[in-house]
């Protein structure tokens, strides 16, 4: 259920089950593959931000410009996201990191959803801590969890740190994507990012880190909470605030112009629009992009379950450990 979203929990990084940020959506049973994919992304991924940075140094607009666009600190974010990704998977594939069978706990686990009728309910004990009380029924064959206060937290740090990586560029990537797109299909002349870096490297951050991460939504196991929308949020948040900082201590944009963005110019008569346009952003566009992830992440979800067997909804409160 959607209003469970919304349930204080799911504010926090927390989740049962760890596997899901180290393999698929689709089998956990085969991590090698899974670890190639991952690699594979990993690699294209810091191929694309080596080529750019040093595209940025070759036609002599140096490094510092490099780091003043939000194009640049998504993909960084997003290089870093994939490559310690694919760390953490390599761990998974040697046991490292994860509790002993995990592995194949964690395939039995994705199995009982479909095929058992057995209900774990953790309440909170006399000591604060989770009761695990079970009824099993004839059929044993549905296994889902009802939460009463937080639940249950199998994450590590570094799984967390993923978390946050993924819930901040995933949104981003797509609405820089989406912006781009819409500006060609628009036939806009753009002429406020014309310069001498390579057309290739336009084609690489704009359209292609949006590409990646719609692959990666529908591939890896990783879920989106709607509360999370608070990570993309802050990160927008820090990026205009740079913006502002940057504006009032004589910064240029690369093409010697006040302005990084033509739509966020803090001149004299330029100011207010610009102001609407940023906080329009803020609680309009990033929140819609972070919904859209979610709503991927909702369809993988159900198309998993179409495909490996459909299991019973879930009743009121109850949350399935397939997420």
């Amino acid at each position: 259920m959607i209003i469970e979203e919304f349930e204080p929990s799911n504010l926090f990084l927390r989740h049962p089950d760890r596997s899901v940020f180290y393999s698929s959506a689709w089998s956990q049973r085969f991590l090698i593959p899974f670890l190639v994919y991952r690699i594979t992304m990993a690699l294209f991924t810091l191929f694309i931000l080596i080529y750019s940075f040093g595209d940025y140094i070759v036609t002599d607009y140096g490094a510092d410009w490099f780091f003043i666009y939000a194009t640049n600190w998504t993909f960084i974010i997003q290089t870093v996201y994939y490559n310690m990704a694919a760390v953490v998977t390599a761990l998974a594939c040697f046991n490292i990191g994860t509790r002993p069978d995990e592995i194949a706990n964690s395939v039995r686990r994705r199995r009982e959803l479909t095929t058992s009728q057995r209900t774990t309910t953790f309440l909170l004990g006399e000591n604060g801590n989770l009761a695990d009380m079970e009824s099993d029924s004839e059929e044993e064959d549905n296994l889902k969890v009802e939460v009463s206060g937080a639940p249950p937290d199998d994450l590590l740090w570094y799984h967390k740190t993923m978390w946050v990586l993924y819930n901040v560029m995933a949104p981003i990537a797509l609405l820089i994507t989406f912006s781009r797109s819409l500006a060609m299909g628009l036939h806009k002349s753009l002429q406020w990012i014309a310069s001498d870096l390579d057309p290739m490297t336009d084609i690489l951050h704009h359209l292609c880190n949006g590409g990646i991460v719609l692959v990666d939504i529908f591939v890896s196991g990783t879920p989106t909470r709607i509360l999370h929308v608070i990570h993309p949020f802050a990160y927008s948040c820090v990026y205009n605030a740079f913006l502002v900082i940057y504006w009032v201590s004589g910064g240029f944009g690369i093409t010697g112009t006040r302005w990084v963005y033509p739509m966020i110019d803090f001149s004299d008569d330029r100011w207010r629009p610009s102001v609407v346009f940023v906080y329009a952003g803020l609680f309009v566009v990033v929140p819609v992009f972070h919904l859209l992830v979610f709503g991927l992440y909702k369809l993988r979800c159900a198309i998993v379950r179409c495909v490996f067997g459909t299991a019973p909804e879930a009743s009121k409160g109850t949350r399935l450990l397939s997420e």
